[in-house]
């Protein structure tokens, strides 16, 4: 069971990573009726250090999904 979650663990470094390179995290606003007079911006910013608790069972693997998600958006974090 170990060894099938492995395998898996790159998968979630690589979905998230190539999410962020394509998309990004910039929001995405509907264009305005008048927009002479109004500018809509959306800026996504990194939170900074964000906290992880995995649990006891498939802890690798569920950190790997914590930790893909917050390094793709520009954070960092500690995990416990």
């Amino acid at each position: 069971e170990y060894r099938a979650q492995l395998g898996r663990v790159p998968e979630w470094f690589e979905y998230h990573a190539s999410y962020a390179a394509a998309k990004g995290f910039e929001g995405k606003m509907p264009p305005l009726v008048d927009a002479s007079d109004h500018v809509n911006l959306v800026w996504r910013v990194p939170l900074g250090v964000c906290g992880a608790i995995t649990p006891w069972n498939h802890p690798l693997l569920i950190a790997a999904k914590k930790i893909s998600v917050a390094l793709a958006a520009g954070n960092s974090i500690v995990v416990k």
